[in-house]
């Protein structure tokens, strides 16, 4: 397994017009704005207050470049879907990641984060669907598994997982930010990703 030992904010992009490919191999995690994104990414790489937390959905808007080990990049994208925010904020994200991924070329794969409460939403099967034709790997990893019911997890097992595997080929990642579950799968298959070929 990878181990985090140093983390740093290197950029935060808030504009299409200053996304760049800083030049490092990196990896990226998008997720609804109400999936537990930055709760899943400060229990990732060990920092508390590393990615900011909030109530209302919707907080992270910009594209946040964070630098591991020195070596490589953890990109947090922009929420997206349930926030209620102004349509022209909506644009701005939509930009900033149709520029995000139009721009970087070393990208090796995306974490795709989704409610194991209600599995893939049209978002996120979208997103998977474009990840495909660009030839990116995706990984999904269904998020707060330790809120589940007993029918709700008998659910996740037996319709969501499956649709999963169909659309990606991968077998989802099972999370929680706060019991910690997944976290060391998700860091295993980062470093697959950093370790294949550069797209592009």
């Amino acid at each position: 397994m990878m181990k985090v030992r140093t983390v740093r904010l290197l950029k935060t992009i808030y504009a299409p017009e200053q996304v760049e490919d800083p030049g490092y191999p990196q990896v990226a995690i998008a997720g609804r704005s109400n999936v537990g994104k930055s709760s899943l990414l400060n229990n990732l790489l060990g920092r508390q207050k590393l990615a900011r937390v909030s109530q209302t959905p919707g907080c992270t808007r910009s594209i946040n470049y964070y630098l591991v080990n020195d070596s490589f990049l953890v990109a947090d994208l922009p929420g997206y879907g349930f926030a209620k925010v102004p349509g022209s904020t909506r644009k701005v994200w939509k930009l900033l990641m149709d520029e995000y991924f139009r721009r970087v070329r070393n990208l090796r794969g995306v974490f795709v984060l989704a409610d194991s409460k209600r599995g893939l939403e049209k978002e996120e099967r979208i997103l998977l669907e474009f990840l495909e034709g660009k030839g990116v790997p995706a990984v999904v990893v269904f998020t707060k598994v330790d809120r589940l019911t007993q029918k709700e997890k008998a659910r996740l097992s037996t319709g969501f997982l499956g649709e999963v595997v169909e659309l990606t080929g991968r077998e989802p990642i099972l999370s929680s930010a706060r019991t910690g579950e997944g976290k060391n799968k998700i860091l295993r298959t980062m470093r697959e990703m950093l370790e294949s070929e550069i797209r592009g």
